[in-house]
């Protein structure tokens, strides 16, 4: 584990390009505003398309207060559900969103495959909130009962990722378990039918699972501290922000907004994360304490965005080309050019 991962679990972590610049005139220049203001007239789209997941996050606070139609007054704000960071990689290269919310091992496979992307954003720092959940009926007990088990998870997603390491590490040879491409609806569907003994998966779906006769063997708080630190990241087509540079700090306030209530309200902040989900706010502030939310100053810092994730994501790529579930591995400009601080470093207050 090299240094700069040891800090990262340590709660201490990111590289910038596209200059997140907002002037008063219609064509914004390259160094951003402090606190993310964006005065007087700049370009906007007509309509931004936000593609969202079912993660108890504050991207859900965001969209459940209004703040981006609020502050972003004349654009139509679209929120679109997605089931995992895959789905987002695919709708990102297709045009179909301009910001995703994408877990680190689908963003490391997005890089290298050169999908034309940036992080600006940690939604989170994946905790407990992921895990394997594992039906107790099934008798798993070690990472060695999972031989000749069935096991539901998101393909290209971060629990795909921590899952291929847990099974590294615990020197299980991964073509003796029967690993399910499904989406975490789909794996609550085959948990209750029978199909699966297992599913490594996220909130909410994981909290139905362990509430239907699943236990955790594993969650993600332990693949970190084993070297394999996990993460939610937005992501934002390049083009989009370097045409829009002011509404990318519009939306990085807002998320910094969400961030500070989360701190500050917590039972306001889990409240509108409950009613997203259609859950109580006992169950929803649970479910948020297994993600650890940063604030647009820690973002910006050379622990996160401003220099150690490389790190993180470098690594998680290397692991992606040793499992042989990707090509190439992304140079070090690559991977530079794909992390940017510049607007956490505007929604700093």
């Amino acid at each position: 584990m090299t240094g700069s991962i040891r800090r990262l679990l340590a709660l201490g972590m990111g590289v910038a390009i596209l200059g997140a610049a907002c002037t008063a005139t219609a064509t914004p220049t390259a160094s951003p505003t402090s606190g993310g203001a964006c005065t007087g007239s700049f370009d906007k789209p007509a309509e931004i398309r936000l593609g969202f997941q079912q993660v108890p996050n504050g991207d859900i606070i965001v969209k459940q207060s209004g703040w981006l139609e609020a502050d972003l007054a004349g654009v139509k704000v679209t929120w679109l559900p997605f089931n995992s960071g895959g789905e987002v990689n695919q709708a990102i290269t297709a045009n179909g969103i301009d910001i995703g919310l994408a877990g680190s091992s689908p963003v490391s496979r997005g890089i290298a495959n050169g999908i034309p992307y940036a992080v600006p954003w940690i939604f989170d720092v994946i905790g407990a909130a992921e895990a394997l959940a594992v039906r107790k009926t099934a008798n798993i007990k070690t990472p060695a009962d999972l031989v000749g088990k069935k096991i539901g998870v998101p393909f290209v997603s971060t629990t795909h990722y921590s899952l291929l390491s847990y099974l590294t590490v615990s020197n299980v040879d991964r073509s003796k378990v029967e690993l399910l491409n499904m989406s975490p609806p789909d794996a609550v569907a085959a948990w209750k039918t029978g199909q699966i003994d297992a599913a490594y998966i996220w909130e909410p779906a994981l909290s139905e699972l362990m509430n239907d006769g699943g236990e955790a063997l594993v969650d993600s708080a332990k693949m970190a501290e084993l070297g394999y630190p996990t993460f939610d990241f937005a992501v934002v087509r390049n083009d989009f922000a370097q045409k829009y540079p002011c509404v990318m700090n519009i939306w990085a306030a807002a998320q910094e907004r969400a961030v500070q209530l989360y701190k500050s309200d917590p039972d306001k902040a889990t409240g509108l994360v409950a009613k997203e989900f259609g859950i109580d706010g006992a169950t929803a502030k649970r479910q948020m304490a297994g993600l650890v939310l940063l604030t647009a100053s820690e973002q910006a810092s050379t622990k996160w965005l401003g220099g150690d994730l490389l790190a993180a994501i470098k690594q998680t790529a290397q692991y992606l080309l040793d499992q042989k579930e990707i090509d190439k591995m992304p140079d070090d400009a690559t991977l530079r050019a794909a992390v940017v601080k510049d607007y956490a470093a505007a929604a700093v207050k």
